[in-house]
């Protein structure tokens, strides 16, 4: 195969895998520390009863992980989408 061949080749596909996993990596971290930051802004506190603050924090880090999650994933599967309509068009 020629080096300007469409098709990747072994260590192309490697470096590739490689860079999605950091982008994955980052787009989650960011989500969350975002999430985070909408959440810290909204009185959930009034959910619980007082003196529950450990359970308070505990909601609100599972809540902002899915949150993020759902998010991050919608963002990465469109990412994805994106980056393989390369295909379509040859």
């Amino acid at each position: 195969m020629c080096k300007n061949s469409r098709w990747l080749q072994g260590d192309d596909v490697l470096t590739t895998v490689g860079v999605d996993a950091v982008i994955a990596i980052l787009v989650h971290l960011l989500l969350i520390a975002m999430t985070w930051w909408v959440l810290s802004a909204m009185p959930i506190e009034k959910l619980f009863r007082k003196g529950k603050t450990l359970q308070n924090q505990v909601f609100i880090i599972f809540l902002t992980i899915v949150i993020a999650s759902i998010f991050s994933e919608f963002i990465l599967t469109y990412l994805s989408y994106a980056k393989n309509l390369k295909y379509l068009f040859p």
